[in-house]
């Protein structure tokens, strides 16, 4: 039997986002409905401790392992695709910020073809990258807007009709991906069935963390259509670390990575602090970080 995180609540309960990261698929339904719940599917990236570093040090400088947050039942009334608002999602604030101004900039650029100075804007290059070599040069600034009016405008549509959507990836050069940040506002709790209102979090990846409690089964959207669309060929970022179509991957509980993940990174952010005592000693890193929370 698939075993997930589900979490009764309240009536008008905001959820919140676990981490920053990059927005791969979504569902805005207007009700709250068992049958086709409101999700986010979130991917981060969690880097590791590596040599050189000391034990407690994280390697920025190496590649992460990609994991993907889902969070299900979430819903928005009152959301809007064609202003922002205190209703909106806040990743569905930028994503509407970004289709508004680019749509509007495409308009005022169709019906001014001969103005000189936004001629000259719209074909400005960027300068290519020096490092690393791999990285295609960004196109023009008008391209860019360009092909952000027309990528974002068939997601909002489908946004506006409750359908689910996948989003452009964060590898793909030529349109802007939609991005999700710590403590991003993501809705409120919907229902999950039987009239229990709640949120449902599933976090996974590909390869095995040293989670305790991991389990490899499939993620509870294997049987969407929209995971067989998130996972599709076309969706590739790397061709070790993609969702797979059948949804095999290693699932941990929120709580157990949550303490897995904040052990790793607050062991070694703390000697970031300089943290000394009165008489200049460094200070021991304290058990855990210190709570706003007075129990």
């Amino acid at each position: 039997m698939l075993s997930v995180d589900r979490f009764t609540l309240d009536v008008n309960v905001p959820i919140y986002s676990l981490a920053n990261g990059v927005a791969i698929a979504a569902q805005l339904p207007q009700n709250s409905d068992p049958t086709t719940p409101g999700f986010l599917l979130t991917r981060h990236e969690v880097f590791h401790v590596t040599a050189p570093f000391t034990a407690a040090r994280v390697d920025y400088d190496k590649p992460p392992t990609y994991v993907w947050s889902l969070v299900s039942f979430v819903t928005a009334p009152g959301m809007s695709v064609s202003q922002i608002g205190d209703a909106n999602p806040d990743w569905l604030n930028r994503f509407v910020i970004r289709l508004k101004e680019t749509e509007l900039a495409v308009s005022f650029h169709t019906a001014n073809p001969n103005l000189a100075t936004l001629t000259s804007g719209w074909a400005h290059q960027p300068a290519a990258p020096t490092f690393p070599a791999t990285v295609a040069r960004r196109p023009s600034t008008g391209t860019s807007i360009e092909r952000d009016a027309a990528a974002y405008r068939p997601i909002a549509d489908d946004l506006i009709a409750g359908k689910p959507v996948v989003f452009p990836l964060s590898t793909d050069g030529d349109v802007t991906p939609v991005t999700v940040l710590l403590g991003d506002y993501l809705g409120i709790a919907g229902t999950m069935g039987g009239g229990v209102l709640g949120v449902q979090i599933e976090i996974f990846s590909i390869d095995k963390l040293d989670v305790p409690g991991a389990a490899q089964r499939a993620v509870s959207a294997a049987t969407q259509t929209w995971w067989a669309t998130a996972s599709g060929p076309t969706r590739l970022e790397t061709s070790a670390t993609d969702l797979p179509a059948n949804g095999l991957v290693w699932q941990y509980s929120m709580t157990n990575f949550l303490k897995w993940i904040n052990g790793i990174t607050w062991a070694s952010e703390w000697p970031k602090y300089g943290a000394v005592d009165a008489h200049n000693v460094a200070v021991p890193l304290p058990a855990r970080p210190n709570t706003r929370i007075i129990i």
